[in-house]
């Protein structure tokens, strides 16, 4: 009793880190409480979900070793859960990325009604964020975004609600009130790295690119670079663009994606596609429907050709598939009236 009373100590502190931080350093620092915390309480399941978390964000996983190892790590805790709670939503979320990560996404929405229907107190607002995110990767706005406020009204700590809600107003168009709502973080919270990345993003979209530089200042390094460059371009800044530009290319370690996408926010079709190749090369063709569904930054390239045919050689999730997906997860009573035609 007294080595599980200890492992739920850690537990609680490597808990506390990754709901209150999103800083890497401090997610590795989560990783190592996490892991004592399961060594001593093998078979307490929230400090397995909490461990698998804690290790996904870790900043760990750079090379593709690292992430290998990282992947075959979550996927033995995940296997674990299966053992001990396979109808818990812990459990069934994981499974669900799993499934998207295969391209199963009929798979993944089953196991995400599973996830949301097996949902506690602790938990509800979260795996209403990821069926809310789920709902707009499917293209029904509608449904994303009020699940997604219903959840954020009930906890505006969640961090995950209420980046899906931004999200789904900007695919509605409603680009500044996604910056808006995002920016309403800060009010309770201190900023980090990745909030300020995502802030930046929301402002250059919303056609304000020097809120966006300010923030993009702050974005972790690479990404800080990579922001910088959208919005001196915005701001009619070309000579300090190009520059930087060039820099960012002739440095090693920047990684094919990054410069696909500055190029294909400017206009530099050619380019785009040369690092988009060699980006799919390096991570994979799931790559390429991450990109498909989640970037407002590669917009500029959709309306070229290339684009289509690189869908078509690399991304098996076809739109026309993903209206045939059935996804039907029970909904709050609010949720379900505010859906009602008026």
């Amino acid at each position: 009793e007294a080595r599980t009373a200890v492992g739920i100590d850690l537990y609680l502190q490597g808990r506390h880190l990754t709901h209150t931080v999103r800083d890497e350093d401090l997610f590795d620092e989560a990783v190592e409480l996490l892991s004592r915390a399961v060594e001593r309480a093998p078979d307490y399941v929230p400090a397995i979900w909490e461990l698998v978390r804690a290790i996904s964000n870790s900043k760990s996983g750079h090379s593709p070793e690292e992430r290998a190892t990282k992947d075959d790590r979550i996927r033995s805790l995940v296997d674990r859960l299966v053992e001990l709670a396979p109808d818990s939503s812990y459990t069934n979320g994981w499974l669900s990325l799993f499934a998207m990560q295969e391209g199963d996404m009929q798979e993944a929405a089953l196991y995400i009604e599973r996830a949301l229907a097996g949902a506690n107190d602790s938990n509800l607002y979260l795996q209403q964020a990821w069926a809310a995110g789920f709902f707009w990767q499917l293209g029904r706005a509608e449904e994303a975004a009020a699940l997604a406020m219903y959840a954020v009204d009930r906890d505006p700590t969640c961090t995950m609600c209420v980046n899906v809600l931004a999200g789904t107003l900007r695919q509605g168009g409603m680009h500044r009130e996604g910056a808006e709502i995002l920016e309403k973080l800060l009010e309770w919270r201190d900023g980090t790295p990745d909030l300020y990345w995502n802030l930046g993003v929301a402002w250059l979209i919303a056609g304000e690119p020097d809120k966006a530089f300010e923030y993009f200042d702050r974005a972790p390094p690479g990404n800080r670079e990579m922001g910088q460059m959208f919005a001196l371009h915005d701001l009619g800044r070309f000579d300090e663009f190009h520059t930087g530009f060039s820099k960012l290319r002739s440095d090693p370690d920047t990684h094919p994606e990054s410069i696909a996408r500055v190029a294909a926010y400017t206009g530099q079709n050619d380019l785009a596609f040369e690092y988009l190749e060699q980006a799919i090369e390096l991570e994979g063709p799931q790559l390429v429907q991450a990109i498909r569904r989640g970037s407002d930054l590669y917009r500029p390239i959709m309306s070229d050709a290339r684009w289509q045919a690189l869908l078509d050689r690399y991304d098996t999730l076809k739109e026309e598939d993903l209206s045939q997906i059935r996804f039907n997860p029970k909904l709050p009573a609010e949720v379900v009236d505010a859906l009602r035609p008026r």
